[in-house]
């Protein structure tokens, strides 16, 4: 895997032109809206249901907002909760993740904590 941030440099040229490769390119998010938009396409969710204070501080503007791995796992996440309290409070839980492998353990964690098996049989959740 080879990633690349411009399209001009030779290099970027020269892979381009072979049979193998493949081209995948990510999506601009370097403004507030085109990360708003990301995290709506990818939560299902229309722009309504994103309260545009606190779900925007804590989201579009996060350490990992120009990350579109970032914004598309935290779509994921919030795709689980119907409440909008429990998303807040999950939302709060990853903004605070200091690196993309650290907001996987979160979420990890959750979906253990949410989706195991207990001792006694039941889904801890249910």
């Amino acid at each position: 895997m080879i990633a690349s941030c411009t399209k001009t440099d030779l290099a970027y040229h020269s892979l381009v032109d072979r049979s193998g490769v493949r081209v995948i390119s990510l999506p601009d998010v370097e403004d507030v809206r085109s990360r708003q938009a990301m995290l709506v396409r990818n939560s299902e969710l229309n722009g309504k249901t994103l309260n545009r204070g606190k779900h925007q501080e804590l989201v579009i503007e996060g350490c990992l907002a120009g990350r579109p791995l970032y914004l598309a796992l935290l779509g994921g996440e919030m795709r689980a909760f119907v409440d909008s309290e429990r998303m807040l409070n999950c939302l709060r839980c990853c903004s605070e993740a200091p690196s993309v492998c650290d907001l996987w353990g979160h979420i990890m964690r959750r979906w253990m904590d949410e989706y195991s098996w207990g001792a006694d049989g039941r889904t801890n959740a249910g």
